[in-house]
């Protein structure tokens, strides 16, 4: 979705800087906050769920891996 979709649709608002008059800022509205969280939540969820299933040590072993793929 591009800005001005997800401005339309209320997730966010583009606001003026007040240190330059060239540049808008970005800011997550209320009903965009909701969504971010609860997508989130769901996300959340299910990592849960699909890491419930492996041992300790297999959990362990996959995050690391995870890490390492990592960018940054």
């Amino acid at each position: 979705r591009t800005l001005d979709e997800l401005q339309d649709d209320g997730y966010l608002e583009r606001r003026p800087d007040p240190d330059d008059r060239r540049v808008r800022l970005l800011a997550i509205t209320d009903k965009g906050r909701e969504v971010k969280n609860a997508v989130q939540a769901q996300i959340q969820r299910g990592e849960e769920r699909w890491l419930g299933e492996l041992t300790p040590e297999e959990r362990r072993v996959f995050l690391r891996a995870l890490r390492r793929m990592a960018p940054g």
